[in-house]
């Protein structure tokens, strides 16, 4: 795998691209973690034409589909973008369009986690007991943050995005209520049944790689190199539904 960083490009210049491209399609994603994964896409459909392009994020991904929406170079492209937060509150109406493709879970990580199936691999090699352990705690603080995210367009600023060494040195601190707060029981009872689609994958991926990684004298594993190998070899239902609807747009 390179070790080139993909380019990130400004919105400006992906919607003049777009404009003034002459064929062939440009399938803009989020950043370069989406690059590793949709890459693979031009090799695939290579008689297609498909270009992949980083635009620096979900919000810039969809300010480059509100510049080309009302005019008829929207059909030279095409939108992958994480669900994030709408997979609890659901996709506004604007951003639900034919040409614009949502991950299956949270985002592409939680895709891969799932057609990768981690948990299995997790249990092969006997880690998936303290796994489930740590996936306890880590979802008493995701619960009540994800809860507090969603009302009031996150009012409070509340952040998402607490690695699991963090979260492990300060559980307590993370996990606290507020004033006049109660446990959300409901959203975390979810999450305990649908984590590997619902709790954020950023959160969830280096969790389970760092409980691969804690046995003595074995392999070594990490997400960008989990990500391109499922891209690659080991797509399963998710990838492929986003795959197959690049075709389909291509």
């Amino acid at each position: 795998m390179s070790k080139n960083k993909p380019v990130i490009f400004p919105v400006p210049v992906i919607v003049s691209t777009i404009n003034n491209s002459q064929s062939g399609k440009y399938v803009v994603v989020e950043g370069s973690d989406d690059i590793v994964v949709y890459r693979n896409l031009i090799t695939i459909y290579k008689s297609k034409g498909i270009n992949v392009i980083a635009a620096g994020g979900k919000d810039k991904v969809l300010e480059v589909f509100d510049n080309l929406k009302n005019t008829s170079n929207l059909a030279k492209a095409i939108f992958i973008v994480d669900q994030d937060s709408w997979i609890f509150t659901g996709i506004p109406p604007q951003y639900q369009h034919p040409r614009i493709i949502y991950t299956s879970g949270y985002s592409i990580e939680n895709d891969i986690y799932v057609d990768k199936n981690l948990d299995l691999l997790m249990q092969g090699v006997g880690v998936y007991t303290s796994f489930q352990t740590k996936l306890a705690q880590y979802l008493e603080w995701f619960a009540l943050a994800i809860n507090r995210y969603c009302t009031n367009n996150n009012a409070n600023s509340v952040k998402l995005d607490i690695h699991p060494d963090n979260f492990f040195r300060n559980v307590n601190l993370y996990c606290a209520l507020q004033s006049g707060e109660a446990h959300p029981n409901s959203t975390y009872n979810d999450l305990m049944i649908n984590y590997a689609l619902k709790f954020r994958g950023k959160c969830l991926m280096p969790l389970a790689i760092g409980e691969l990684n804690s046995r003595h004298n074995s392999p070594s594993y990490n997400s960008k190199t989990i990500m391109e190998d499922t891209a690659i070899t080991g797509r399963g239902v998710h990838l492929n539904r986003i795959f197959s609807e690049v075709e389909r747009l291509a």
